[in-house]
């Protein structure tokens, strides 16, 4: 079975590929490519997962994101 990335996800990898980096919490990443917070969240999830992102988790906050 052939998995395709989600619009969001794609979104995302261009904004992660991109000279700027990422910085920020899933809203605020969502926010910037104009996408569902949810499907961001899974594809920020995605990148940490393989290694690509990082994760900040503060207890009582938002994780943050950055490359």
């Amino acid at each position: 079975m052939l998995l395709t990335p989600s619009k969001a996800e794609e979104k995302v990898l261009l904004l992660f590929r991109s000279p700027m980096p990422i910085r920020g919490t899933a809203s605020d990443v969502a926010r910037r490519i104009h996408g569902d917070m949810d499907d961001v969240k899974a594809a920020l999830d995605e990148l940490v997962a393989r290694g690509d992102l990082r994760r900040h988790d503060v207890p009582g906050e938002r994780p943050v994101y950055w490359s």
